[in-house]
């Protein structure tokens, strides 16, 4: 589909760089028809190391998926031009993994946001700790996914370690697999010193933090 769209739609661009974040296993061959047919660079983002991450997780049930999804990522990293990775380490991983031996492909490349300064007055902040009843709290936010790889149990124990502490309140913001599943542990566990918010907007998120 994607290859048809490009042939329908964009056949005579001209494209100086292509930008994909990871996982590029599926569109990969798009990619090769599109870099060979322009000339354009790829310039990989990587942010989650398939197929590894899954497989560590338990979520690839088969050897001959997990190696068939390996040999795929593998081409997608040959085919790169330059790799943006995380930290030194994930660069040291799929240099090995991988076999790269080229330096300057995998460069660092920090996940990023465009900051603003908050500038609320004194009475925003007060509206939003007198609403979530998190005023002269000592707060703890962790926002994002809920998924399996947040090891969510880790949450609810440092939650169950201070519930003694009414002066602690632990603010979870966000959605994922796993997010029933720690709101039954918070039940389960009588935590009362955890909120759960749903999903919202970056920019409220950024406000609210």
């Amino acid at each position: 589909y994607f290859k048809s769209a490009y042939k329908k739609f964009l056949n005579n661009e001209v494209f100086d760089w292509i930008v994909m974040p990871t996982p590029p296993i599926t569109l990969i061959d798009v990619v090769k028809y599109i870099k060979k047919k322009s000339g354009a660079k790829l310039y990989t983002i990587l942010r989650d190391i398939h197929p590894q991450s899954s497989a560590s997780l338990g979520e690839i049930k088969y050897k001959w998926m997990e190696r068939y999804l390996y040999r795929r990522s593998d081409i997608g990293y040959r085919v790169s031009d330059i790799i943006g990775c995380m930290s030194p380490e994930n660069i040291n991983f799929i240099k090995r993994e991988h076999n790269i031996p080229n330096s300057t492909k995998c460069r660092i490349l920090y996940n990023w946001m465009n900051y603003v300064p908050y500038h609320d007055e004194e009475s925003g902040d007060l509206r939003i700790k007198y609403k979530y009843k998190l005023a002269d709290k000592f707060v703890v936010v962790f926002g994002g996914n809920l998924g399996l790889g947040q090891c969510v149990d880790n949450i609810a124990d440092l939650a169950k370690h201070y519930l003694s502490n009414e002066q602690i309140r632990f603010v979870i913001i966000g959605k994922g697999v796993k997010k029933e599943y720690l709101k039954n542990l918070a039940d389960q566990n009588n935590l009362t010193n955890m909120i759960f918010l749903d999903f919202m907007p970056r920019d409220e998120y950024l406000n609210f933090v």
